[in-house]
């Protein structure tokens, strides 16, 4: 019943004044033409409960985005980095 999101990137019920309901859902379908590699990453990133979603640092230091790279790509923040449990 609150606004999230701004208008570019809110979700389609927002828009049509219904009640958002985008964490209930959790179903989409993938590309036929994206990477084995790239679909196992977007299932990670696309998990409805925040406990099984992949974080950023492990998003990181993923296979599929260090492929061509020797090393990640350094994390720096002000903030402390929780640790998955």
């Amino acid at each position: 019943m609150t606004c999230c999101g701004s208008p570019a990137y809110a979700a389609p019920e927002l828009i049509q004044g219904k009640a958002y309901i985008g964490s209930e859902r959790g179903t989409y379908s993938n590309p036929h033409w994206l990477s084995p590699g790239s679909i196992l990453l977007l299932n990670q990133m696309m998990q409805v409960d925040p406990k099984h979603r992949v974080t950023v640092r492990q998003l990181l230091d993923h296979p599929w985005m260090m492929s061509g790279y020797d090393s990640p790509v350094e994390w720096h923040s002000k903030l402390p980095v929780r640790t998955p449990t």
